[in-house]
């Protein structure tokens, strides 16, 4: 499943690494959390490197994974620990958890479109932007 090598691209830590699973023209739509859409690789590599600047420890368990014709999806958890802030997140120096799922339409063994969801609410605790 090109999901697999997704997860294993994350846990390189190498946001050219992640991006290169998706299509030229891939979509990483971030639909939770200020919603973000990365149109291209090269938006998807800036993006996701922002993510792992903010968490450079940053892994992604996988938690299930299923797949229906061009349809993967995969349920994970990302843990690290927040060393610089993401958009309006702040740096906490604490290490945080955050439990989401993805889903990609795939084409020609490449991630045509990722639709990611995650607990918003987790994220800002964790950040200390919810008593």
């Amino acid at each position: 499943m090109v999901i697999d090598e997704l997860a294993a691209a994350w846990n390189s830590r190498d946001a050219k690494k992640v991006a290169a699973v998706f299509s030229e023209d891939g979509v990483r739509d971030e639909i939770a959390f200020a919603h973000r859409r990365l149109e291209g690789r090269a938006a998807i590599t800036v993006g996701v490197g922002e993510i792992i600047t903010a968490w450079p420890d940053c892994t992604l368990e996988v938690r299930s994974r299923t797949a229906d014709g061009d349809r993967e999806v995969l349920e994970w958890t990302f843990r690290g620990t927040s060393t610089a802030p993401f958009g309006q997140l702040p740096a906490t120096g604490q290490p945080g958890e955050l439990r989401g799922v993805s889903v990609c339409v795939v084409r020609d063994g490449r991630v045509r479109e990722e639709r990611v969801y995650w607990d918003t609410a987790t994220l800002m605790a964790a950040a200390g932007m919810l008593g």
